[in-house]
């Protein structure tokens, strides 16, 4: 789930918080990485708050701003234990003083997005923008929060009314996701590199929000046949972040898709010794594969097992994905498919519950979950490969040949071995 978008933007929670006086938590340069000094200020600044909210029962401001360091640390090691530490310290936070708490709500609306508990995050955002309905950044939270859960026309009436706002820092990163699932991923781009220039002419600006914008416009650039400035963006990000796991998993992805497995091993292998990554995990299965080492490959995927069965937020859909592909677990995927379009009925979910079907043998049942996905008009390859196959499967040779085209059109190098099939299966349907 693409939860970092949240946890990058809680770190400026905490600048807030801080800005009244608190402890300052400033990164002096030094001849250390960027990464270990922010870690190393972090640690400082939990025991500074640990030891303040154990001697004041009380202090609302102290346990938001705790609350709001747990979640930054969960965001660079993976910690669930950090995530929930965050929602009850938040909880606290509120408990204790709930009026002009805004930052104790946005950490906890974010614990339960990272959390995957979108329906509780929806009804606290909903609630607070009840309350004050001109808050921007609530207004933007909600439709973010609405695109998880696939209430789009919400979403649309929500974003539709920011559009003057949307080159502030807060609300940006919010507006250009709605945008690419809109199908206006050129302007997502335009407008997450206009945010991502100010910052760097900015002043403090950490090298977490430099990276994140960095692997976000390295993403888009992938997932629409840009290798080279997706690589680009991915290299600065590991300038600012040499070690972060998600930006060396998406580098491998990148070089796995353009035909470097070996480069794509080591960059997994990278990540993996940041933490137990279910990400770092496929890739380095899916690299092994695509040099025909099954033993490793076999190997990968059954830690892939216990890292996601550790993970315990949600339904892991990149590696439901990766189990169907190999053909493993599809009833047991399916009805977990099925049954997550009943709280969470966004377009990826609606492509894992149609590509579940489809390797069911359910073609009929796939064809209109496929559809309704696709209706929303994302630029997603993967996505519309998904369809050209089901459409295939059915027997509608017109609508395959038009959904493999435009996929391969989105991204050429959308998979290191689907896109090879895209190919051979236009050419056997007469594609010139």
């Amino acid at each position: 789930m693409r939860w970092w978008i949240t946890i990058a933007l809680v770190v400026g929670v905490s600048g807030v918080l801080l800005g009244g006086g608190g402890r300052a938590s400033a990164v002096t340069p030094g001849a250390e990485p960027p990464s270990r000094q922010a870690a190393e200020v972090r640690e400082q600044d939990i025991a500074f708050y640990t030891a303040r909210t154990a001697r004041d029962p009380y202090g609302a401001r102290d346990r938001a701003m705790l609350a709001a360091l747990y979640l930054d640390r969960s965001r660079a090691t993976g910690s669930e234990g950090d995530v929930r530490r965050a929602e009850t310290l938040a909880r606290a936070s509120l408990g204790t003083r709930h009026a002009r708490n805004d930052g104790a709500a946005a950490v906890l609306t974010s614990a339960l997005m990272a959390q995957h508990r979108f329906p509780e995050a929806y009804d606290l955002t909903a609630a607070r923008l009840a309350a004050d309905s001109t808050d921007a950044i609530t207004r933007a939270t909600l439709g973010e929060i609405a695109l998880e859960l696939g209430r789009y026309a919400e979403a649309d009436r929500l974003f539709g009314t920011l559009a003057l706002l949307r080159h502030t820092g807060a609300v940006g990163p919010r507006y250009a996701r709605w945008l690419e699932l809109s199908g206006r991923s050129g302007e997502a781009r335009e407008l997450l590199t206009s945010l991502r220039d100010s910052l760097a002419a900015g002043f403090r600006t950490t090298p977490d929000q430099l990276a994140w914008f960095d692997l976000r416009l390295g993403e888009l650039a992938a997932h629409h046949g840009r290798p080279d400035l997706a690589r680009a963006a991915f290299e600065r990000a590991l300038s600012s972040l040499p070690e972060d796991p998600r930006v060396l998993v998406a580098l491998g992805t990148l070089e796995l898709r353009t035909g470097h497995p070996a480069r794509a091993r080591d960059l997994g292998t990278r990540a993996l010794g940041q933490r137990l990554d279910p990400a770092a995990l496929i890739l380095l299965a899916e690299a092994a594969e695509a040099v025909g080492d099954s033993a490793a490959a076999e190997q990968h995927a059954r830690a892939l097992e216990v890292a996601v069965s550790q993970a315990g937020s949600g339904f892991h859909r990149a590696w439901g994905l990766f189990l169907l592909d190999h053909g493993q677990r599809i009833a047991e995927l399916r009805a977990r498919a099925t049954a997550g379009l009943s709280s969470r009925h966004d377009v990826h979910g609606l492509d894992l519950a149609a590509w579940a079907a489809f390797r069911a043998g359910d073609t009929a049942a796939a064809a209109p979950l496929v559809a309704e996905a696709l209706s929303r008009g994302v630029e997603d390859a993967t996505l519309l490969y998904h369809g050209g196959r089901i459409a295939l499967a059915v027997g509608d040779t017109a609508t395959a040949r038009r959904r493999l085209k435009e996929a391969l059109a989105v991204d050429p190098a959308f998979h290191h071995r689907q896109a090879a099939e895209a190919r051979s299966l236009l050419a056997a349907l007469g594609h010139r």
